[in-house]
């Protein structure tokens, strides 16, 4: 976090919950005064207060314009203790900010031209200044609040109690305390706090905040819940499956609390401009303010220095850089909300901005294209091999693996009645297959060009079926195959051709055959594909095009695509944390596990770096354009510090606009 005080982006939480997460969550404006006057996160109470001074302030300055002509004394007693009512907090805020060695910033910039102004005998204005300064910030604390209202959301998520269920007791706990195989009970309308299992009841559960689907979800026992879902009308038991930590919630709120520190590139070089900027400005009013009034008096005689020493409080006020530290880091944060309202959660302000820049899409296929749920098509036992036998070790060796294949064989197994014995051991060989260790023999289950570097014999023969095929043999011996096959998603098509007609580039990358490969790509019009690819070809082919100058964002379930995921330029990873190693590398996570999520994200961050960029050209032209037309037309130190503050707020309105989710 920079140390100058006119960092708009500093963000902290509150009210810390026992694992550590913050009930809330908010953007603060990041001056450096430290008083309520100032503090955007003050809460209503503090609010009201600051209304009270400014409002206070107002009226000292309205008596103070009524006796000027009366009083001048009086009317001069009544400005500054208008501009002490409004402005004390900013003074002192400059006098700490000095003292820790922030020299210069914009409570600085705005004390000098106030004190500037009085020091000219412009009492109306100096005081004038620092309530228009006050009520410019009270009117990015109600901006910022709306900011802070869409992401915040999300750190609601994860109730702090559970009812535990002790035998035939329940007690309400603190959540923290509460372990894996435990029983808890959710009552109607109550948040789920763990994962967990449905061990007794039915009914639906609304996932809205998690994966943005406003429909709610039916259930049944045996079906798995995630943290954060809020249950319906009938009450439930859930057997705890991650403790309170590794929860599907708590792992959003860790993301969400991370994704708000992250700075895109623009914030970055903002707070570095700020840093080097400001001081300039100052040295450049001195310059206006004796420099030249002093060469225009070597050479005419005539030494109009406190013209000149208005101009440059004008200067000053204008350049204040407030507009940009504050809109670039809002409209950043309205995006990321934004996102979060529609099931996205974008790890930070660097990752919004670099898939606003994506110009190629790769689709792993598996999970991403297509469902992820593997059936079993066929079962084709070698000559003397019965099927039953064939599957029966097949699932032993995929008993323990991860893999949406793997997965499909030991379901197929369980749904029989039958149970599985555990092997002696097991070696997982990404992308080729596994071996594992049963009773005395070792079982090899996996690709075709797996089985034969482990030594095993194959029969020349081709498959047709657009499944995969899976390969088993025991001590060295073809056993025969199983061809197990997936369905597309129901969105794919449509996220496909939504993307092509864009202009993205797209690839789909799969460690499936060509069979199943041409014929996935053929249905969503995918021309460029790659099949029967290792996880290390993956990351190879996506390197490849960013060798070759594309931007690439890739998106992937999970399973092996953690390597890839970080290689990108933008990893984006689908489910609600199906898999750790992918989440933690992924720049973007698709909680509502629909790849058509991904065009949601694409138009909002293309739409919020619009913003971005329009923020800029708006307060540096403007900036600029005050600033010459001060050299030529006299401009009172209050219209000065209305048009700045105008600027501002029309930047940070604009900024609001990145919260609008997209109608797509």
């Amino acid at each position: 976090m920079t140390k100058n005080n006119i960092n708009k982006s500093k963000f902290s939480g509150r009210i810390k919950k026992s694992d550590g997460h913050s009930n809330t969550f908010e953007f603060h404006h990041g001056c450096s005064c430290g008083s309520d006057g100032c503090e955007v996160g003050g809460g209503e109470k503090g609010f009201g207060r600051r209304i009270f001074y400014i409002s206070s302030s107002v009226l000292f300055f309205v008596f103070a314009i009524l006796f000027k002509s009366q009083n001048s004394v009086l009317s001069v007693g009544l400005f500054v203790a208008s501009y002490l009512i409004s402005g004390f907090g900013y003074l002192v805020g400059a006098v700490k900010g000095i003292i820790k060695g922030v020299l210069i910033d914009e409570t600085t910039l705005m004390a000098i031209a106030s004190l500037g102004a009085f020091a000219l005998g412009e009492w109306a204005e100096g005081s004038a200044v620092m309530i228009l300064f006050g009520i410019g910030q009270q009117l990015e604390a109600y901006a910022v609040s709306r900011s802070n209202r869409s992401i915040s959301r999300l750190l609601n998520l994860q109730p702090n109690t559970a009812h535990l269920i002790v035998d035939c007791d329940i007690t309400t706990v603190d959540a923290s305390e509460v372990s894996v195989g435990e029983r808890v009970l959710v009552r109607p309308h109550e948040r789920i706090p763990f994962d967990g299992i449905v061990v007794e009841g039915h009914g639906t559960v609304d996932n809205k905040m998690l994966t943005g689907e406003s429909l709610p979800v039916d259930f049944v026992v045996g079906d798995k819940l995630l943290s954060g879902g809020v249950n319906g009308n009938t009450a439930i038991v859930i057997q705890v499956s991650e403790d309170y930590s590794n929860s599907t919630a708590s792992k959003i709120i860790a993301y969400a609390e991370k994704a708000a520190i992250r700075k895109s590139k623009r914030e970055r070089f903002i707070s570095r401009f700020a840093k080097i900027y400001t001081p300039i400005v100052v040295i450049l009013a001195v310059v206006v303010a004796t420099v030249v009034p002093t060469l225009i008096g070597v050479f005419t005689g005539n030494y109009f220095y406190s013209d000149w020493v208005h101009l440059s409080l004008v200067f000053l006020i204008v350049s204040c850089p407030c507009s940009l530290v504050i809109s670039l880091p809002l409209t950043f944060f309205s995006g990321i909300g934004a996102s979060s309202k529609n099931g996205v959660l974008v790890k930070g302000a660097d990752s919004l901005e670099k898939l606003a820049a994506v110009d190629y899409i790769v689709f792993d296929k598996t999970g991403t294209l297509t469902k992820g749920n593997f059936e079993i098509l066929d079962i084709v036992p070698n000559a003397g091999i019965e099927r039953d036998s064939l599957l029966r070790l097949a699932a032993i060796a995929e008993k323990n693996s991860n893999h949406p294949i793997a997965k499909s064989i030991f379901n197929y197994f369980v749904e029989k009645g039958l149970e599985i014995p555990d092997s002696t051991s097991v070696s997982e060989q990404a992308g080729n297959g596994v071996i594992a260790h049963y009773m005395g023999s070792e079982i090899i289950v996996g690709k075709k060009s797996f089985l034969e570097t482990r030594g095993v014999e194959m029969p020349e023969f081709t498959t047709n079926h657009s499944g995969s095929t899976v390969y088993v043999s025991k001590d060295k011996e073809y056993l025969g195959y199983i061809i197990i096959g997936d369905s597309l998603r129901p969105e794919s098509k449509t996220t496909i051709e939504t993307l092509k007609n864009s202009g993205y580039s797209i690839m789909m990358l799969t460690g499936d055959s060509e069979i199943p490969a041409k014929e996935k790509s053929s249905m969503l019009k995918i021309d460029n594909f790659l099949h029967s690819l290792l996880p290390n070809q993956k990351l190879q082919a996506v390197e490849g095009l960013i060798e070759r100058g594309h931007k690439v964002a890739f998106v992937g379930d999970g399973v092996n695509d953690a390597p890839v995921i970080t290689a990108s330029d933008v990893g984006i990873s689908m489910g609600a944390f199906g898999n750790d190693a992918a989440v933690e590398s992924s720049d973007v996570v698709l909680i509502s596990n629909r790849n058509d999520s991904l065009l949601d994200a694409i138009d909002i961050s293309k739409r919020t770096m619009s913003i971005v960029r329009q923020n800029l050209l708006l307060a540096l032209t403007a900036k600029l354009a005050i600033m010459l037309f001060g050299f030529f037309v006299f401009i009172p130190l209050w219209l000065a510090l209305i048009a700045d503050v105008g600027v501002m707020m029309m930047s940070v309105v604009n900024a609001l606009r990145a919260m609008k989710t997209p109608n797509l």
